[in-house]
């Protein structure tokens, strides 16, 4: 699992210039929002929180510097670009005024004790788990590579397994 300055330093390799910190913080929360309804697991350890102009992951509103991504592997990158495809184009500003019409920042700072109260996973996962729209998750085969003793291996478990089964169906 991810911190959320490490998916943030990516958005700025992606992003650049036109990702203010305001429009970073929105996609670091929609990224967290998607990841726990679709794989139901967060994408980064960090919380978030509901400030007056939405949610915000403090640690990284705080910390000014940013350092090269490299290790985010590439399911993460696919999630990442399926934000950025369904986000990316809106202003930070319209992010922030997206995540007021829904309720896990409603319920965090309207709800709750206001600006810093924690935006559960639970309210997230629930909410975006139910969305008719939103951004098109992606596809998350991988492929692993195995050396050729274990594909040896693995086909001789697999015909052991199989062993006598063209006989029955032989006779059917």
């Amino acid at each position: 699992m991810y911190t959320a300055l490490d998916i943030n330093n990516y958005l700025v390799s992606r992003i650049g210039e036109q990702g203010t910190k305001t429009k970073r913080q929105k996609l670091l929360y929609f990224a967290q929002a998607w990841h726990l309804a679709w794989y139901g697991a967060p994408l980064f350890v960090d919380e978030i929180r509901a400030w007056e102009n939405g949610p915000v992951v403090e640690s990284v509103w705080r910390n000014h510097r940013t350092e090269n991504s490299e290790s985010i592997d590439q399911p993460t990158i696919n999630h990442m670009q399926a934000i950025l495809d369904y986000y990316g184009d809106m202003t930070g500003s319209r992010l922030s005024d997206l995540t007021h019409e829904q309720d896990p920042w409603v319920q965090a700072y309207q709800n709750g004790t206001g600006k810093n109260s924690i935006i559960s996973q639970d309210s997230m996962f629930g909410f975006y788990s139910l969305q008719a729209e939103g951004p098109i998750r992606p596809e998350t085969t991988e492929l692993k590579e195995i050396s050729d003793d274990e594909f040896l291996t693995a086909l001789e478990e697999i015909n052991e397994r199989l062993a006598g089964v063209d006989a029955i169906l032989m006779d059917r």
